[in-house]
């Protein structure tokens, strides 16, 4: 006979073990990497032990010795980097956009000196072919909604490729709302029950909404038609941005049904129903 004891122990393993398989999960949903190489101007080859850091906090890295890099678990958003070694000019590159699921490729061309010159800046422009990714994804971050007059998810789902909205439901490809997995910080908004999505939120609190139609990674699973992958702002990037927005509506008091009340008996009786 088991004790007490043993299923404790390894009821409390299997939790453990559930954790650490749910943890990476949810961060590979939510984040972004950036990768790069840096170089030396006069030659061509790779600079190894060059910092490289996002300017403003304390993430970076370090080149290794073919000058390659990478930053992982990158939050989305536009973010500077800068690239700084000793015997070299610091080079800045600005608004390097990270995406969720995606590398962003950043490259430094650093250049000797011999005294201390001016910092160079570099805009980052996105490339013209996404090469990592392999379905079809349409994005919108901060900016995009700030300039638009969407208020909820179903506004932002009506003017991407492939969505029908009749005004009670949005179909991707064809699909209904059931089979559409809502999702927000990697968390599922499905409901369980019926399939259905919360799909209320507060629009000036996300950093940026992919919508996948077709394609998508293994990881966005419980989906036949599509994915509506939602990532919060961080919290000190949104109370700096947008100083704690919150879009609201109000409807007066008032009678919004008509009939007898669902719980009256006179619903429920017999004499109501004509059986034939």
């Amino acid at each position: 006979m088991t004790s007490p004891v043993s299923v404790i122990r390894a009821t409390t393993a299997f939790l453990a073990v559930l954790a650490l398989i749910a943890v990476p999960a949810a961060t590979a949903q939510t984040t972004g990497k950036i990768a790069g190489t840096v170089t030396d101007a006069s030659n061509g080859q790779g600079l190894p032990g060059v910092n490289v850091v996002i300017v403003g906090t304390t993430t970076g890295a370090v080149t290794d010795a073919d000058g390659d890099y990478f930053i992982i678990n990158v939050s989305p958003g536009a973010y500077d980097l800068q690239a700084s070694s000793i015997g070299f000019a610091t080079t800045t590159v600005q608004s390097a956009q990270v995406y969720v699921d995606q590398t962003t490729t950043i490259d430094f061309d650093l250049s000797e000196e011999v005294l201390e010159g001016e910092e160079v800046l570099v805009i980052a422009d996105r490339p013209l072919v996404e090469r990592d990714v392999t379905g079809s994804v349409h994005r919108l971050n901060a900016e995009a909604l700030a300039r638009t007059p969407i208020q909820n998810i179903d506004d932002i789902l009506a003017q991407q490729a492939g969505v029908f909205n009749t005004g009670y439901t949005a179909y991707l490809r064809g699909g209904v709302q059931t089979e559409v997995n809502y999702q927000v910080d990697g968390t599922s908004l499905n409901s369980g029950l019926i399939s259905d999505n919360w799909q209320r939120l507060n629009t000036t609190s996300i950093q940026e909404v992919s919508v996948l139609t077709g394609g998508y990674n293994a990881e966005y699973g419980n989906a036949m038609s599509g994915v509506v992958n939602v990532v919060t702002h961080e919290p000190s990037a949104f109370s700096r941005h947008y100083g704690g927005a919150l879009n609201y509506r109000l409807r007066p008091s008032g009678k919004y049904h008509w009939g007898s009340n669902m719980y009256s008996e006179d619903l429920w009786k017999y004499t109501n129903f004509d059986l034939g």
